[in-house]
């Protein structure tokens, strides 16, 4: 009845979009929540300084149905790079700062909030890490082809071997919902979710889980009707 989707993947679902076989009509959005913000890291010992390096370099992309993938590439297309241009390599995540220390990986993509522990973990090492940022101009055209991102930064000094802040794409996470969910159930939820605070004791991602967040980024989707007589 309810689950936790990115809003690129719940926006190429309500439309029948790349991934899905047919038009989700069913999804309707509770609310958002925090924000998943691209890092693409590159090993500090490699060449790589500009997107454009990145043609021909092994590069960490989860997954074809990825948002470490999807997000990626939206990026690298708007420097007018084809995916065919760079050795993509399927490689989970959770096992990229171990790819990129012994070599296996020269960058990697990654959606996701921060600090990441890819990331933090690569500043302790040796072979240390830079992230490739993306310029504001770049972010907004990529916005305007897909209205699920949206430019957004990482602040400075969130990583030891970063100072600097790091502007980037960002996207949001969606709780969504059948559109057969009773009216009243939804309000209740978002109600709890919003007033408790409760989420922002469990994990530091549920501290974006409150008013501010909770109606951006839903890229167009249509509110549950109860969610939207919250809100009001």
């Amino acid at each position: 009845h309810f689950a936790l989707a990115g809003n690129d993947a719940a926006y190429n679902a309500f439309r029948g979009g790349p991934g899905f076989p047919r038009a989700v009509n069913e999804l309707r959005v509770a609310m958002g929540g925090h924000k998943q913000y691209m890092h693409v890291l590159v090993s500090g010992r490699s060449s790589v300084r500009t997107w454009t390096d990145l043609a021909g370099k092994r590069v960490g992309l989860t997954s074809p149905t990825s948002p470490n993938y999807s997000t990626f590439m939206a990026v690298f297309q708007e420097y007018g790079m084809t995916p065919d241009k760079v050795n993509a390599q399927w490689v989970t995540s959770s096992a990229y700062a171990d790819a990129i220390r012994n070599g296996t990986l020269e960058a990697a993509s990654l959606q996701s909030g921060y600090p990441a522990p890819a990331v933090t973990e690569l500043c302790a090492s040796r072979v240390g890490v830079r992230l490739l940022s993306v310029p504001e101009q770049v972010a907004a055209a990529v916005q305007r082809k897909n209205p699920y991102y949206e430019p957004g930064v990482i602040p400075a000094g969130t990583y030891s071997c970063i100072p600097e802040a790091v502007p980037t794409i960002v996207s949001s996470t969606l709780l969504i919902v059948h559109k057969d969910v009773p009216e009243q159930t939804v309000y209740a939820i978002v109600k709890a979710i919003i007033e408790s605070g409760r989420l922002a004791e469990v994990h530091q991602a549920g501290r974006e889980w409150n008013l501010e967040n909770a109606v951006t980024g839903l890229a167009g989707l249509p509110l549950h009707p109860g969610a939207e007589r919250y809100f009001r």
